[in-house]
């Protein structure tokens, strides 16, 4: 799915807390040349993120912010 900067994307209705982690964890296994994430303060999970695969490689990179969590 292809989105604008800026646009709320609503491609992933099952994305869980557990999928946010899997992604984070693949990437530092690979390893990814670059990873930046914050954590959720009341919950601990990946709230937002970016991953860069490969340095000085275009448009492999990726990220995610949360921006309606519902815990359960």
């Amino acid at each position: 799915d292809v989105v604008d900067e800026g646009e709320p994307f609503d491609g992933w209705p099952g994305l869980t807390v557990e999928n946010l982690f899997e992604t984070l964890e693949e990437a530092m296994t690979a390893p990814a040349f670059s990873i930046d994430v914050s954590y959720d303060e009341k919950y601990g999970f990946p709230s937002t993120y970016y991953i860069d695969e490969v340095q000085n490689m275009a448009d492999e990179e990726h990220g995610v912010v949360v921006t309606d969590f519902t815990p359960q």
